[in-house]
């Protein structure tokens, strides 16, 4: 009866056959960093997410600034670039509150000081060509018939031609949250930055890549608190400063930050006479490498284990957070139990990176 069904009633998905996943697919599958993310902090949250597709997007006042911010900064080193012209042209695909439109117009000086500043940082550097939101797609092999693809838009790379090599360096724009570590990617979240890496390294547009940097660039200042004695201008420049991950190799990266050694470009990156400080964040060509090899291995485990309809409910857990569930919101849905979180192993260094098997 109702009441038995009811208390024999376990909260676990039951699956969904590969044959009606691949017939609901259309046989393809498109993969980007966020719907990795999404899949490897819960296997059932991205199943909710990018297959179903339930959760409706809705834009914000925030998530309009972003999108305008990323089309400007693309289109600023133009030669026919116009400030007034292309932010006048921006908001106009948008509707905003009077309110808003006040606010509105502190980001837009906001906006106009980071290109100032931006392009101030291109004297520091001898990486004199780039891209801008750049899109890339790679095949992904697979054990299924479904054609599956890894995307990603890059915001912008700058790279440098020399010695039958091209030395990259590779710039994502935030403008909120700064996710600066990578010690959560050997769990495959976290990924942003490598996944940007290992869609360039396979792409086309370049021959001998050498990477010699991944970072984000935070675009929008939230901290509006003076501090003495540093100007504007100054607390602006540090905010501009690129955060991430640098080569090792100091002849590369000078090519790519000629102030590397108390750097203006590269926060905290300092060299002295017994070589990098340890604030500096630098890897090894070997680490990156591994680095390659942790994102080829993630992608096409998570790849396999989606065609598989393998959609558990298990949010992990890295040492006491619960990124899982961190701006979950499907929580009234799945009503997941502790014995459904997986727990993981806190990596607080990158040593997974060293030489040696991957080990997660």
């Amino acid at each position: 009866d109702l009441y038995h069904q009811y208390q024999s009633y376990q909260n676990q998905f039951n699956g969904i056959s590969k044959e009606s996943l691949s017939q609901y697919l259309n046989g393809k599958l498109l993969l980007s960093y966020s719907s990795l993310d999404n899949y490897y902090r819960c296997s059932f949250r991205y199943f909710l997410s990018n297959i179903l597709k339930i959760d409706k997007f809705e834009s914000t006042f925030y998530t309009n600034v972003g999108n305008i911010f990323h089309s400007i900064l693309s289109k600023c080193f133009d030669s026919d670039f116009s400030f007034e012209e292309a932010f006048e042209q921006e908001i106009s695909n948008y509707s905003f509150q009077n309110n808003e439109i006040f606010l509105l117009e502190r980001l837009k000086e906001e906006l106009r000081l980071n290109i100032k500043l931006i392009k101030e940082q291109m004297n520091l550097t001898h990486f004199n060509n780039a891209l801008y939101e750049k899109k890339f797609y790679l095949t992904i092999p697979t054990n299924s018939n479904v054609s599956v693809t890894m995307m990603g838009i890059i915001d912008k790379i700058l790279y440098l031609q020399k010695n039958n090599k091209t030395y990259i360096s590779i710039i994502d724009y935030k403008t909120g949250y700064l996710p600066d570590h990578l010690e959560m990617m050997i769990y495959g979240i976290g990924m942003q930055l490598p996944i940007y890496y290992y869609l360039v390294k396979r792409s086309n547009y370049f021959d001998s890549i050498k990477i010699v940097g991944i970072f984000l660039q935070k675009i929008i200042e939230q901290n509006n608190k003076k501090e003495k004695n540093v100007s504007y201008l100054d607390k602006k420049r540090k905010s501009l400063k690129l955060v991430g991950y640098a080569t090792s190799n100091q002849d590369d990266l000078e090519e790519f930050d000629i102030s590397y050694r108390d750097s203006e470009l590269i926060k905290s990156m300092k060299v002295g006479n017994n070589g990098f400080y340890k604030c500096a964040r630098v890897l090894e060509d070997s680490e990156f490498a591994k680095m390659d090899e942790i994102v080829d291995q993630k992608i096409k485990e998570a790849a396999n284990s989606i065609l598989m309809g393998d959609f558990k409910i298990n949010p992990k857990k890295i040492g006491k957070e619960n990124v899982g569930c961190s701006f979950c919101p499907y929580k009234d849905i799945c009503f997941y139990k502790e014995e459904d979180i997986v727990c993981l192993e806190e990596h607080k260094t990158l040593d997974f990176l060293k030489e040696g098997d991957i080990d997660a």
